[in-house]
């Protein structure tokens, strides 16, 4: 059978056929799910972020990312491999109180460990860890659904991935509530410009 990766284009094609009834057949191709993003991704559709059915589709393969899938599709809250290249924690948790503002510490302090170990410059590293952190800010403070959101990481080789989605109302809408952003109409371009210093998904504030 034919194998590709699992992409964000495939993604929106598997979304499609699903919500049409149309993955219930025998797959055609059978996807390897190596990148973490397009896997979020397909975990977040039709699932509020959680145990999305499509981690379940016959159409990825039932080799890559088993533990990491497998993980995704259960009710743990955070989840690391044996590694700790690779590993995720669900918003689910208070930033407010003690106890769950020190894990989410500890698993900052893991990514940006996982950073350093795939090759990449403390400070960018460092960089990295930080704006996990304001991004996971922006889910518990804009967002309007902080229990659906997860953030994750996966280190390799000279390559540090990591995600921080949710639910809720968007990095578009809520960008839109600045007057500055109000004419932006554009998700890829909206994404940009919350990532830039100094700007967030709501208010303006600096960046670990």
């Amino acid at each position: 059978m034919p194998r590709a990766n699992l992409t964000f284009e495939v993604v929106d094609d598997l979304v499609g056929a699903h919500a049409r009834g149309r993955l219930n057949g025998a797959p055609q191709v059978r996807y390897a799910a190596t990148d973490m993003c397009p896997l979020i991704e397909l975990m977040m559709e039709a699932s509020n972020g959680r145990t999305g059915p499509l981690l379940q589709t016959p159409w990825l393969d039932s080799i890559t990312q088993l533990d990491l899938r497998a993980a995704l599709a259960s009710n743990q809250n955070i989840w690391l491999d044996e590694t700790r290249r690779c590993g995720f924690m669900r918003t689910t948790f208070d930033p407010r109180v003690e106890a769950d503002d020190l894990q989410r510490n500890r698993f900052l302090i893991t990514a940006r460990t996982a950073a350093e170990a795939a090759g990449l410059l403390k400070p960018v590293a460092q960089s990295l860890a930080a704006a996990l952190r304001e991004m996971e800010s922006n889910i518990h403070e804009h967002s309007g659904a902080a229990a659906t959101g997860i953030l994750a990481f996966q280190a390799r080789p000279s390559l540090f991935e990591f995600v921080a989605a949710d639910c809720g109302a968007g990095v578009l809408a809520t960008l839109r509530e600045d007057e500055e952003f109000a004419e932006l109409d554009d998700h890829g371009l909206a994404m940009h410009a919350a990532l830039q210093e100094n700007v967030s998904r709501y208010d303006r504030f600096t960046m670990e």
